[in-house]
């Protein structure tokens, strides 16, 4: 009976740290996609660097199209610390490339459709459009948004810093940056 006892206590305790091992992830930003276009000549910019807080980033391709990976915080035992998670998920969104304006975003700016962390969450910034600059000069041209709004039905994105409204959505279901219903 002690023995019974003994390897049920074992098997339970097995199973509980197997179930409690199981990776889980925190998506600490969303991914973001979009096109960068010269806005001189409306044409698509090629090898563009895209980042999110120095830990996620892409280039664009020769459509000027990119997607940068989110920003994920994996753990299996302890549930990270609130501020380890909103220091990651707070960091900014950067677009660069030798010979244009620099634009960065703050990541939590975004106009976005709110999630809980644990689900992915995607951001289009549809077109962003860059001012060719003096080679080297770049960073006498850089602009910083901390906030970053739908665009009105009236708005052009060349014209205005804007996120187009989501596929399915009107401007005002998600305005001013209204959680989508």
């Amino acid at each position: 009976m002690q023995n019974r006892t003994l390897y049920l206590t074992v098997f339970v305790l097995s199973l509980a740290s197997l179930t409690g091992c199981q990776k889980k992830v925190i998506y600490a930003t969303p991914q973001i996609t979009g096109q960068v276009i010269d806005k001189k000549t409306n044409q698509p910019i090629a090898n563009v660097k895209t980042v999110i807080g120095g830990n996620a980033f892409a280039f664009t391709g020769a459509q000027g199209r990119f997607t940068v990976p989110p920003v994920t915080y994996e753990y299996t035992v302890k549930y990270p610390n609130h501020r380890e998670v909103m220091s990651i998920g707070h960091t900014s969104f950067s677009i660069s490339k030798p010979g244009y304006e620099i634009k960065s975003y703050a990541n939590g700016g975004l106009a976005s459709i709110p999630k809980p962390y644990t689900e992915k969450s995607y951001v289009n910034m549809g077109q962003i459009y860059l001012m060719p600059v003096p080679l080297g000069q770049e960073r006498d041209y850089r602009t910083y948004y901390s906030t970053l709004n739908f665009c009105k039905p009236t708005e052009s994105q060349k014209e205005v810093d804007c996120i187009p409204v989501p596929e399915g959505k009107t401007y005002e279901q998600v305005s001013p940056n209204q959680p989508i219903r």
